[in-house]
């Protein structure tokens, strides 16, 4: 088999982001090669439409635009977009206006297809190829055949995008798999992301928003260009606001033909269309498109750069006009007309690279100087594409070891090729930002307060400023001494409370370098994000085992720095605090993770606490895994109780823990005096004063996650329980019995202490003096007997009095029915209830436990004499359901009661 990657592996492997530095140079080169062979692409269509000199002045103003230098020497597909963008429009142009020949339709549909391929702004030239069209259809409609235009002009449309779409599909292999999943990328989130604005903000004249307006490409545009621009957009202003006055005054002369008006001296068509390209597409990225950033105006740049090339041309012609009056300028008019051209193409050559060639290699450090440079411009755009960052890189390379060094960038991509040691790449994360051993700031950041102020403020004061690069006169970054945090995590936020940020372990013996002695004390710091926490809700940290518990734990106090004004917290701040998480000396041997969180007062969490990772944004790993392991020469108490082949230290007082679901908790101190190959268990009981069990919890291994079989001889380990209080768990005073089990079955007990249960106590005697029974219902349920009933009944209340024993569990509360019954089945006098009043419902009784149950019967003074029966039952109130007897019933009558004579009066 050979080794040789696919497409698909070499385009899913390949370092871009960041870029491996290596490849950088030939990443550049082909972007380098286009883009300079475009302004030889230009040239040659610009010969097309004007004349030569303007060609060249066009050229030569795109080849010196240092803006579009800038973005044609970094990894973007700005600069190739615009070179595709602008010579399939030409290619329009030439074709609509110029020259009718095929050979420009499908050129321009070619470089179509590359430009949609570039970027999406590319689409742009669908609708101006429409308008071309349109153009020319309503220029040629009187002058030609009207189905012969129109056919001609829907064949050169379909032409053109067939050609386009067909280079589409070719040079992009994933149309050739998955095309309706590319279009969706292409049209549904990049129309998405484009809705939304800019996640980071823009910088306008003072105010950072995610949309700066319709005067943004504009102003940028201005920052941008330079004089030569400026002076030639300025005079063809001039110029087609005096044949516009022209025009006006040859319309106004009485008998002047109106052919008048479409006579354009310098001012035709194709001149036309690109001002309109120019228009179109401004109106295009200004409304349409939310996000905005100066260049993806690019497109504007170079066409733009034409039009003052026609400007500056017609200023060479119109000053040799003016001097055409002296006889002595006339004769040698177009000898001066190529001597200014000269000069004018000098002037531009020699003044651009004056303004360029300082700002060498950071091109994108160029800023208009009529309108104040660079200087102005950082009070009213954001400026920086990361130049500078390489010089930061190199400054940090000189350090000692600056292989093992960590920086911490918000433009990581940009650094990472250049710096010998660890990037890492923050945005918002303020943590990952405390993760670097050196901390770079960046213009851009400050311009925008991104993340937020307080990173800035966290930096200057707690940090201190090492080295500042300074580009074009103008501070780009800041590198800062760093915390070198080297636990950081990103993202862990609750919206309004709180965001961890990181902690730090100090000391020798740390989770970071290897395994924690039990007994160990590990102090800490914690590091975290106000973002609306009260300062009383404090923040915890613990080892939480395999079984789910919680091994150690610690809570956290601000430093001094903090603690002094947590009244005055602000949102965004960086809260450092401190705390101790002591390791008992007999926990478990075993990983544990960490988990770090705080108390909250929020009413909505009922458990009272917020830990990370949060639900949100949860890890695919645990925040940490550390490791617990004991020394082995530790000694320990020899006044122990034997249990088999164990030894019981001590066990703790157990402690009642009223939550959502009651917990008795207790611990028990093992050890043992050498290996075993039994795995223990143990499980608890509740003694009555009898020494009769009331209540079992099932056994399980003394360490859920460490069995016997791995205990080490003579190291003490604590096991931990948490008993449930269910409802059906009998209340009272117990002794609490421990039980120890291997794989035959009960081999020790012992009774630990007494404990009290909370909730109804419970009674197991049987009852005397009373009718038996003996009716099962469903196996649930015994109906033992009644208290001794009178057969004889008189009007008034009747008590009955049941006796009710538990059989097995229940999770449904069944409703009791006492009923007295006539010879036809009609009921005269009824009581519902639920055992003892609705304090005893079924599903809390415990197995073997007797309800005395009472429910009094009214009976009617009007009741017939005759014989009566008593019956009982059980049902489910939400659907009436009643429980069967063993014979089939799903009633049981307890006694036949006699009526001599009438209850009415």
């Amino acid at each position: 088999m050979s080794d040789t990657p696919t497409l698909y592996e070499f385009v899913k492997n390949f370092p871009f982001d960041p870029v491996d530095k290596k490849s950088i140079i030939f990443l550049r080169l082909p972007s380098v090669i286009i883009n300079s062979i475009f302004v030889a692409a230009v040239y040659l269509l610009l010969r097309k439409i004007f004349q030569a000199e303007i060609a060249f002045i066009a050229g030569l103003l795109i080849a010196l635009n240092p803006f579009h230098i800038a973005l044609s020497r970094v990894l973007h597909h700005d600069a190739l977009s615009t070179t595709f963008i602008i010579t399939s429009a030409l290619s329009m142009i030439i074709y609509f206006g110029i020259e009718r020949q095929r050979k420009w339709i499908m050129l321009a549909g070619v470089l179509t297809g590359i430009a949609m391929l570039s970027k999406t702004t590319g689409w742009f030239l669908v609708p101006y190829m429409g308008l071309l069209s349109l153009w020319q259809w309503l220029d040629l409609k009187g002058s030609e055949n009207l189905s012969g235009l129109l056919k001609r002009t829907i064949l050169d449309g379909i032409l053109w995008a067939t050609i386009a779409i067909t280079t589409f599909i070719l040079f992009w292999p994933a149309m050739w798999v998955i095309p309706m999943k590319v279009l969706n990328v292409i049209f549904a989130i990049s129309g998405k992301y484009a809705k939304e604005g800019h996640s980071k903000g823009v910088l306008l004249f003072g105010d950072v928003s995610p949309d700066p307006g319709i005067f943004f490409y504009g102003v940028t545009w201005l920052l941008r260009t330079n004089i030569w621009v400026m002076l030639g957009l300025i005079v063809l202003l001039f110029g087609v606001i005096k044949l516009a006055l022209y025009t006006k005054s040859r319309f106004d002369v009485p008998g002047e033909s109106r052919q008048a008006l479409t006579v354009r001296p310098w001012f035709d068509a194709p001149l036309l269309w690109i001002v309109l390209f120019v228009f179109f597409f401004l109106i295009v990225i200004t409304f349409f498109i939310a996000k905005k950033q100066d260049r993806y105006a690019l497109p504007i740049y170079p066409m733009l750069d034409i039009l003052a090339g026609v400007g500056l041309y017609h200023l060479v012609i119109w000053s040799v006009k003016t001097w055409s009056v002296k006889p002595w300028f006339d004769k040698q008019s177009e000898l001066y007309t190529s001597m200014l051209f000269y000069i004018l193409i000098g002037l531009i050559f020699i003044t651009n690279l004056a303004i360029i060639l300082p700002t060498y290699p950071y091109y994108f450090t160029y800023y208009n100087p009529i309108v104040g440079g660079i200087n102005t411009a950082t009070n009213i755009t954001t400026i920086g594409w990361g130049e500078g960052l390489n010089e930061a890189a190199e400054y940090l390379n000189q350090k000692p070891n600056a292989e093992n060094l960590t920086v911490a960038s918000w433009y990581g991509s940009t650094i990472a090729p250049f710096f010998r040691g660890k990037t890492l790449r923050y945005s918002h994360q303020k943590g990952t930002a405390l993760g670097g051993d050196y901390v770079v700031f960046y213009i851009n950041q400050l311009q925008r307060t991104y993340p937020d102020e307080e990173l800035w403020r966290y930096l200057s004061r707690n940090y201190r400023l090492e080295k500042i690069i300074t580009l074009n006169g103008v501070d780009y970054a800041w590198i800062f001494t760093g915390y070198g945090l080297t636990n950081h995590v990103e993202n862990q936020r609750y919206k309004k409370i709180a965001g961890l940020l990181g902690w730090e372990w100090h000391g020798e013996m740390t989770p970071n370098n290897g395994a924690v002695m039990a007994g160990h004390d590990l102090p800490f710091s914690l590091f975290w994000e106000h973002l609306g926490k009260v300062p009383e809700e404090q923040f915890f940290v613990r080892l939480i085992g395999a079984d789910g518990n919680i091994w150690a734990e610690a809570v956290t106090k601000p430093t001094s720095e903090f603690s002094a004004v947590m009244d005055v917290w602000r949102y965004g701040q960086i809260i450092e605090e401190t705390g101790m998480l002591t390791i008992p000396s007999d926990m478990p041997p075993a990983d544990y993770n960490l988990q770090i969180g705080f108390y909250t007062q929020a009413p909505a969490i009922l458990n009272g606490e917020l830990t990370f990772p949060t639900p949100n944004k949860p890890l695919d790993h645990p925040l940490q895994i550390i490791q617990i392991k004991h020394d082995l020469t530790h000694s320990i108490n020899e006044n122990v109780m034997s249990l088999a082949e164990l030894k019981l230290h001590n066990s703790t007082t157990p402690k009642l823990i009223n939550s959502s679901t009651p917990q008795l908790n207790l611990n028990l101190t093992w050890s043992i005096p050498h290996t075993t190959n039994h795995i223990y268990h143990a499980g608890f009981v509740l003694l009555d004063d009898t020494g009769k069990a009331q209540w079992t919890w099932s056994h399980r291994s003394l360490i859920e996650f460490l069995p016997t079989t791995a205990w080490l001889p003579n190291i003490p380990l604590r096991s931990q329980w948490h008993l449930p209080i269910e409802n059906r768990t009998p209340g009272g005073d117990y002794q609490l019995q421990l039980q120890l089990f291997d794989e035959t079955g009960q081999i020790a007990e012992t009774v630990l202490q007494h404990v009290r249960i909370p909730g109804r106590e419970r009674n197991f005697s049987y009852p005397e003096n009373i009718e038996p029974i003996k009716a099962n219902f469903e196996n649930k349920i015994h109906l033992l007997g009644t208290n001794v009933i009178d057969s004889h009944i008189k009007s008034g209340d009747m008590e009955v009095t049941l006796y009710w024993q538990a059989i097995n569990p229940m999770e449904a509360d069944y409703t009791i029915f006492v009923q007295l019954l006539d010879a036809d089945g009609k009921v005269h006098a009824q009581h519902d209830s639920q055992p003892l009043a609705g304090n005893a419902p079924t599903s809390t009784w415990t197995p073997n436990e007797i309800i005395h149950d009472k429910h009094v019967l009214n009976i009617p003074n009007d009741l017939p004499a005759g014989k009566y029966q008593l019956i009982v039952g059980l049902y489910f109130l939400e659907t009436g359901e009643r429980l069967s007897i063993d014979g089939g019933e799903d009633f049981i009558m307890i006694t036949v009661l006699n009526l001599t004579t009438s209850s009415s009066p």
